[in-house]
């Protein structure tokens, strides 16, 4: 897996245990725990060749953001090939200025097809959110679920 984009002082990168200090913080100042569905203490064990891989997007030192893309178990009759993009979070201070579109973007063009994703899915808890993610080219399978196709594999 790429270790980090570079774009200006935007970093996207595993995380690993040595970011747990740096999640532990994003947890305290916010509401992250509220909307994803792992906590710092899953990052101490994170094998890097065993998915879900756990992806933060820094701003200079400091993590903004979070998004877990693993194999998606539930997809029918799944080689492999399908992935599951979960617990996309960006921090309050950090939303409406294009984050989480680089964060979505960056997994879905370089990082699920390293990992030899040609789809992935996603399941919301708001179905507003669907709208989001047409944009980035995710379509509607129902009312609470999406799946993009990697065209970069």
């Amino acid at each position: 897996m790429k270790t980090s984009i570079r774009d200006g002082t935007i970093v996207i990168t595993p995380l690993n245990w040595l970011h747990t200090n740096d999640v532990q913080r994003l947890f305290a100042k916010s509401d992250a725990a509220v909307h994803t569905n792992f906590t710092p203490s899953d990052l101490s064990d994170i094998d890097p060749k065993d998915p879900p891989y756990y992806i933060g997007i820094f701003v200079g030192s400091t993590l903004i953001g979070v998004a877990t893309l693993g194999y998606d178990n539930e997809a029918d009759d799944n080689d492999g090939t399908t992935g599951l993009l979960s617990d996309v979070y960006v921090t309050f201070a950090a939303r409406g200025k294009g984050y989480g579109t680089i964060l979505v973007e960056t997994i879905l063009e370089i990082i699920a097809p390293e990992q030899g994703y040609q789809q992935v899915n996603i399941s919301v808890l708001d179905p507003a959110l669907l709208e989001w993610y047409s944009r980035m080219g995710f379509k509607p399978t129902s009312e609470w679920t999406a799946t993009y196709t990697c065209t970069n594999i």
